[in-house]
């Protein structure tokens, strides 16, 4: 059998200038239309990526040099687990026929509180109190009446109640006990009440009675009456609210 012979393929050598040129031809370029619209992209992009990250810390307030950025009658409470995070629960004014105490309970000078005492001195009520606390009402119901039974005994709490407070259902529980004052033993009738607030946290409205022989205990109607009344007052942030 004849042999075939192999045809040698000598290889042709292209200079690196000549890639150069061929790789500059063969690209083309992008269409403006192509251009304009992968920018607009981008833009847009980004911008979405800073609102979710504005609105996914909540819109909690603005510090500044430590201070937090609020209207004095707002209801500021720091919302965060760990850390602090402030948040407007709603806005306060007095009920008719008291007025704000200038004073706090709060160690945090961020968040607030509002006392109010009655004008007249011979009212029946000592004090009310408003201020926002992180948790819900049947949280908060079940951390603080086992407290107050620790403190002043079972005969002296009521058990947890529940009622529609302006569209809101909120927990409440009467106690009544005796205390020491500079005038001696004093004997007070409370209601605290847990109202459900924005961002899964409540309002508390707390009402003081001073109990006497001549002026006896304030039924849970009268009282729960007049802590629906307070809570009146208070106009509550609504769940999407901004500040």
């Amino acid at each position: 059998m004849a042999k075939h012979k192999r045809k040698i393929v000598k290889p042709i050598y292209v200079t690196k200038a000549d890639r150069v040129k061929a790789k500059k031809k063969n690209k083309q370029p992008m269409p403006k239309e192509l251009r304009y619209g992968l920018i607009f992209c981008g833009a847009a992009l980004a911008l979405a990526v800073i609102l979710f990250l504005v609105f996914y810390r909540g819109s909690d307030l603005p510090v500044r040099n430590g201070v937090v950025q609020r209207e004095e009658n707002w209801i500021v409470t720091n919302l965060a687990d760990r850390g602090k995070r402030y948040y407007k629960l709603g806005e306060v004014e007095a009920l008719e026929g008291f007025e704000a105490r200038d004073e706090t309970s709060k160690s945090d000078k961020n968040e607030t509180d509002f006392w109010y005492d009655p004008l007249d001195p011979d009212n029946q009520v000592k004090s009310y109190y408003i201020t926002g606390v992180k948790n819900s009402p049947d949280k908060m119901i079940e951390t603080v009446i086992p407290f107050f039974l620790g403190m002043y005994g079972e005969e002296n709490i009521s058990e947890a109640h529940v009622a529609d407070v302006s569209g809101r259902e909120s927990h409440y529980f009467f106690a009544e006990f005796e205390s020491e004052a500079e005038s001696g033993a004093q004997r007070t009738q409370i209601l605290n009440m847990y109202i459900p607030a924005a961002r899964n946290a409540s309002v508390l409205v707390s009402v003081s009675v001073n109990v006497t022989e001549e002026k006896p205990p304030l039924s849970d109607d009268a009282l729960l009456a007049l802590a629906e009344e307070i809570a009146g007052t208070i106009a509550f942030e609504s769940e999407n609210a901004k500040g």
